[in-house]
């Protein structure tokens, strides 16, 4: 890059190879099925208004440690897939090299590859990248018709602008790539842009729009198409499950539908779903169990709901590796235990804590020792608290040693947590280790950990390398249900940010407030659907 503006153009590319380079050497790792969780990871910062181009003018430090987010990692990514598939992937390819052929040791900007990749494709790219990286926001795409007529689905689609927390704001426009294609029939694409267009959908019968997931817009149906999707949920390929329960849970988060939908969708899941369609099941019940944190009624029951959809799973694949299993297991494995252990399932809980204290070569050396060690941390009580410390203390490997001292961050019980703050201030766990311990404490505890980094606000970035202090003690708060807290970060960003150095903070107040509304607006639907399935 020529400069910091384009930070992009390292970064993004560099998290799109990854995928690319992995999936060619590793395909039995299935990584292509991960760009959903890269664009979810996006579009929550994307999609509220404190939100940024992923090409930004930078002038400070503090705004260089900033642009290293989402946006420039995940979003760069999810573009340049987008444009990949748009030009062809030897288009790509023919113009990539060209582009490092020609910039060989030398330092470029961002329209530099735009050129390279048009001149190899034959058909415009600058306009389209132009609308997805110099303006921020996320496109969506509203699929308000589709009606089967001489063996096509005429569709008629509609372009406006995927917004959290702005409902009022005037939409922006893109030039947005889209991939339209029956259950198991040929793709048909188009470009829509000026704010609608059609396609005809060879086949008939339910339309995945962003037919493999490739494209960086929300996709939102009509409610007779999205049942039809939920009835043949089982028939579509996994890349297109998991996209269809992570864009149906945004809308249905941001007000666009009912949340209840993406219930349904995740109530529709198959036993023998792929394990990343598990995965992001497992991550929509964990966003809503968090969503009902403070509340000792209804937080219970989406517990047992979980327990109910997940456990079967992980009972069928079991806690021992088996021979033969295909490599996405173990992860699911991980991620099953992790999630139910988290939310504190009896059985989860117990198995855990016995492996841990028989010495199970699971627990003590396996591949869910960490995973093992966090549900266990997680769900102590003041004796086992001591016990992990002093596992801490004794531990000869320094990457142990921080580990298991973050880990006493992450109690669920508010006395822990306090005591896990005072230890990190102090020289026992290591200067590097005490901010670990400190954004540990923050995930189940953001308000009680904000509250203490900002009375010990000196000595807590005296943890923190220069760059990033700015970044730190807001984002504490930033997973906090209680909208009261707003006004300590606004207090925080006054006395000890400046103009150019605040966004960390606006960022945390955004999401703050997010959460408030949809446990406001979005939590009755969502009661509702747990109450019919409790009977």
């Amino acid at each position: 890059m020529a400069w910091w503006d384009d930070l992009w153009l390292n970064e993004g590319f560099a998290s799109w190879m990854a995928t690319k380079s992995t999936q060619a050497l590793h395909p039995e790792w299935e990584p292509a099925l991960g760009i959903v969780e890269g664009r979810e990871s996006a579009i929550g910062l994307d999609s509220v208004a404190t939100t940024h181009p992923i090409v930004q003018h930078v002038t400070t430090v503090e705004q260089i440690s900033q642009a290293f987010d989402s946006i420039t990692y995940r979003k760069g990514e999810a573009v340049i897939t987008m444009l990949e598939d748009y030009v062809g992937e030897d288009a790509w390819r023919r113009g990539v090299q060209d582009y490092v052929r020609i910039h060989k040791l030398g330092n470029t900007q961002t329209d530099d590859l735009w050129a390279a990749v048009e001149r190899a494709a034959g058909k415009p790219v600058t306009a389209i990248a132009h609308d997805f990286t110099l303006q921020p926001g996320v496109p969506l795409i509203r699929v308000e018709s589709g009606a089967c007529q001489g063996g096509k689905t005429n569709l008629t689609l509609r372009q406006s602008e995927f917004t959290r927390d702005r409902p009022d704001k005037a939409s922006a426009s893109w030039r947005v790539p889209v991939i339209a294609a029956t259950i198991g029939g040929k793709e048909a694409r188009t470009l829509v842009s000026g704010g609608s267009g059609s396609l005809a959908v060879p086949g008939c019968g339910p339309v995945v729009v962003n037919s493999g997931q490739a494209g960086y817009y929300r996709t939102l149906y009509t409610a007779q198409q999205l049942d039809a999707l939920q009835a043949n949920f089982t028939k579509l390929k996994p890349i297109d499950q998991i996209g269809l329960l992570a864009d149906n849970w945004g809308l249905g988060l941001a007000g666009y539908q009912s949340a209840a939908e993406a219930l349904d969708l995740v109530d529709a899941v198959p036993a023998n779903a792929n394990p990343q369609v598990w995965s992001r099941t497992a991550t929509i019940l964990q966003s809503v169990h968090d969503l009902y944190k403070g509340d000792a009624a209804r937080q219970p029951a989406v517990a047992r709901y979980a327990s109910a959809k997940l456990s079967p799973v992980l009972a069928r694949i079991g806690w021992t590796p088996k021979a033969g299993e295909t490599p996405t297991i173990p992860v699911l494995r991980s991620e099953l235990i992790s999630t139910l252990g988290g939310m504190g399932d009896s059985a989860v809980v117990a198995e855990a804590n016995r492996r841990l204290s028989s010495n199970d070569p699971v627990a003590a050396s396996g591949p869910l020792r960490s995973t093992i060690l966090a549900v266990v941390a997680r769900n102590t009580d003041a004796a086992g608290w001591e016990r992990l410390r002093a596992q801490a203390r004794g531990e000869q490997s320094p990457l142990v040693k921080a580990q298991l001292y973050r880990l006493l961050g992450t109690a669920r019980d508010p006395a822990l947590a306090q005591r896990a703050l005072d230890l990190a201030l102090t020289s026992e766990p290591g200067a590097t280790t005490g901010s670990a311990i400190i954004a540990a404490v923050a995930a189940e505890h953001p308000d009680l950990a904000f509250d203490f980094a900002v009375k010990n606000r000196e000595k807590v970035e005296g943890l923190i390398d220069a760059s990033s202090r700015s970044r730190f003690i807001p984002a504490l708060a930033a997973g906090s249900n209680d909208p009261a807290i707003v006004g300590r970060l606004e207090d925080y960003a006054t006395r000890f940010m400046t103009k150019e150095s605040r966004r960390p903070a606006d960022v945390a107040i955004a999401s703050i407030r997010d959460r408030a509304r949809v446990r406001e607006t979005r939590l009755p639907d969502i009661s509702r659907w747990f109450d019919a399935r409790r009977g």
